[in-house]
């Protein structure tokens, strides 16, 4: 028989202030989370990760979010990150700095 894998907690993300509804990662490590509070948030730094950025644009729950990586779509060589919102929008975020 095949034992299941047991997990331990590792780090826990507090910011948000309303249900968190989706989250993604990206290939360095980081976490995208969204929520009930409209906005999406980027973490950083396992094991103590910190909240290093907050999008708002929503102006409704935010319930799906995607890392787009660098040079899949030409016109966003830097890659970006896309929201969905319950308000019917889809927001892509794009670094004001031309890097994620």
């Amino acid at each position: 028989s095949m034992e299941s894998p047991s997990y331990t907690l590792a780090a826990e993300l507090r910011g948000h202030t309303g249900d968190v509804r989706g989250v993604a990662t990206t290939p360095d490590g980081r976490i995208l989370s969204v929520s009930r509070d409209t906005t999406l948030r980027l973490w950083r730094g396992f094991p103590a990760y910190e909240e290093c950025v907050v999008c708002t644009g929503h102006v409704h729950f935010v319930s799906a979010v995607l890392f787009l990586p660098p040079n899949v779509v030409p016109s966003l060589p830097a890659g970006a990150i896309v929201s969905a919102s319950h308000d019917k929008t889809a927001i892509v975020w794009e670094s004001e700095q031309g890097k994620l």
